[in-house]
C-alpha cells in the first residue's frame, strides 16, 4: 500500500463499513477542534493544531 496523499485518501482506501465510520469520526474531530489542520504524520490521519 503506497501512503495517502491525504485523509481523503487514507479514507478511500478501506472498505465501505471502515470508511463510514472513519468519516464520522473526522466530523467528530473536526466539531471539536474546528481550528485543526488534517495532515498525513506515519502514514495515518493526524490533526495539527497551533
Amino acid at each position: 500500500m503506497t501512503k495517502p496523499k491525504d485523509i481523503h485518501e487514507y479514507i478511500a482506501s478501506h472498505p465501505k463499513e471502515i470508511q463510514k465510520l472513519l468519516e464520522q469520526l473526522r466530523v467528530t474531530i473536526k466539531k471539536a477542534a474546528p481550528k485543526a489542520e488534517e495532515i498525513i504524520s506515519y502514514g495515518m490521519p493526524a490533526f495539527k493544531l497551533n
